[in-house]
């Protein structure tokens, strides 16, 4: 009985929409209508629309109240807690708690060297490099002077970067002949 009485709760709700949209869709053409002799006739319609709806909330009203007759009730028994907790309790739970946390602290410590060790590098200090080689020498070839065998990839991508910006600023001239092939870096010559 109380999946017939949520299904038909469901219809009544469905047809509700239905005749709600109807009256909107009633207003909505009443507002452009000019010829009064229509807008009676949509009138007449748009009652009509709004008897069912009202009709509706009263089946509505009726069923759900028949569904909350029908709910029963459940009661849990009680259950007595397994152990007596005294004051002392709280104390024992946090150093508990206290002594987990600095396990995991200590195994995170032994790893701290490996992540310390990691370098950062600047793209202007990188600049400064390229530039100390140019100095001494009229041009040189990245590839060799940053080589990924012996240095890592990050310096070697952050020195590339440095010298895209150096070639965009026209401060070098570069050239590379082939694809993945050695890049030639030389000092821009003054026009």
């Amino acid at each position: 009985m109380n999946n017939d009485n949520n299904q038909n709760l469901n219809i009544l709700d469905e047809v509700n929409k239905g005749a709600t949209m109807g009256m909107d869709a009633i207003m909505f053409v009443y507002d452009k209508v000019g010829d009064q002799t229509f807008k009676k006739v949509l009138d007449g319609e748009y009652k009509k629309y709004k008897e069912i709806t009202k009709i509706f909330k009263e089946k509505y009203s009726i069923f759900s109240n028949i569904i909350e007759k029908n709910q029963e009730e459940i009661k849990l028994p009680k259950r007595n807690l397994e152990k007596n907790y005294g004051k002392d309790i709280i104390p024992k739970v946090y150093k508990a708690l206290v002594e987990r946390t600095n396990q995991r602290l200590n195994k995170n410590a032994q790893n701290i060297e490996k992540i310390a060790l990691v370098e950062n590098y600047s793209v202007a200090s990188k600049v400064k490099e390229m530039y100390k080689v140019l100095v001494k020498q009229k041009r040189f070839v990245f590839n060799k002077l940053f080589s990924v065998n012996k240095r890592s990839k990050q310096e070697v991508v952050t020195a590339f970067s440095g010298l895209l910006e150096m070639s965009r600023r026209k401060k070098v001239e570069t050239e590379q002949e082939e694809l993945f092939g050695d890049i030639t870096v030389e000092k821009r010559k003054r026009a």
